[in-house]
């Protein structure tokens, strides 16, 4: 019997079936998404200092409004911190789950052809209900069931 850490293990090292393909994905995916994150954040900050620009002459000298600018502001660099690095770990995991989706039945199938290409007629690929490669797996299963029966000869 497994232990619920290994097959946690198990489950995350599934996750990486290309890791150079998923990892390459997951960064293009999260720098696209954070030039987004920076643009609008970037316009949120221009929109605030020209409200405070347009405002300046209207505060008097002798309030507190200085401090409670200055307050706001850290606030809203703290909330663009806080955004962004969830941002990040929010799209990074959900890309490589999505690349997951995509590259398994590309590896199952890769992982297959190489097994007739071997010889090994027995082998099948057995994919996802709702998977679009699933056809394509059904027909190497039969053409793997056709040579082990000597249906086809191999060449």
């Amino acid at each position: 019997m497994s232990t619920g850490k290994a097959s946690d293990q198990r489950r995350l090292s599934g996750l990486f079936i290309a890791p150079d393909r998923q990892v390459r994905v997951a960064l293009l995916s999260v720098g696209i998404g954070l030039l987004f994150f920076f643009a609008f954040f970037g316009f949120q900050l221009w929109m605030f200092s020209a409200l405070l620009s347009s405002l300046a002459p209207l505060i008097p000298e002798s309030s507190n409004v200085d401090r409670a600018i200055a307050e706001s502001i850290r606030w809203i660099w703290l909330v663009f911190g806080v955004g962004a690095v969830a941002f990040t770990v929010l799209v990074g995991s959900v890309t490589v789950v999505l690349s997951h989706r995509i590259y398994g039945p590309i590896y199952a199938i890769r992982k297959h052809l190489a097994a007739i290409g071997k010889g090994e007629f027995d082998h099948r690929t057995h994919l996802r209900k709702n998977d679009e490669f699933k056809d394509v797996a059904q027909d190497l299963n039969a053409l793997s069931e056709a040579l082990a029966q000597g249906k086809i000869p191999p060449t």
